[in-house]
């Protein structure tokens, strides 16, 4: 009787234990389909005004394979500027079915009066901010297919 009353208390400092565990989810991905493969980004997200606004502002690097994710509750055409931003980026836009309609690439702009804009030329719901050269090192092309993380459109 002993020994199951040890082996109880045992067991339930293991499962209190447990449940104080918090697993952290991955972060969201896109991919990205094209002639060559499928690549993934691992993504942060931007849904709100001042979550566009912010982007990737002020960041230092920005790793290989990940990058910001804007999401719009509309297609229009869109217009990005580096103000603030110190790394230079790709920004490709995506339409409403997951289509890529345009890249560019943009220069850091810091401690200037005015910054460049860069627009997508056609109507775009999505916009993913990744580092410079993404596109061409990945093969990635309007027309690529770009799948979001569930819960996105």
């Amino acid at each position: 009787m002993k020994a199951l009353l040890i082996s109880l208390t045992v067991l339930g400092a293991i499962v209190a234990g447990m449940s104080a565990v918090r697993v952290r989810a991955a972060p969201p991905t896109v991919s990205i389909r094209t002639d060559t493969g499928t690549v993934t980004v691992r993504v942060e997200v931007a849904r709100t005004p001042e979550a566009w606004s912010r982007g990737l502002m002020g960041r230092q690097t920005l790793a290989e394979n990940t990058g910001m994710l804007f999401i719009f509750p509309d297609d229009t055409v869109r217009t990005f500027w580096m103000k603030d931003t110190v790394i230079p980026l790709d920004v490709i836009f995506v339409n409403a079915s997951g289509a890529i309609v345009s890249i560019k690439t943009m220069a850091p702009c810091v401690n200037k009066p005015a910054c460049p804009t860069y627009e997508s030329g056609v109507p775009a719901r999505y916009a993913l901010e990744v580092a410079a050269g993404f596109a061409a090192r990945n093969g990635v092309r309007p027309g690529d297919a770009l799948t979001l993380p569930a819960g996105t459109r």
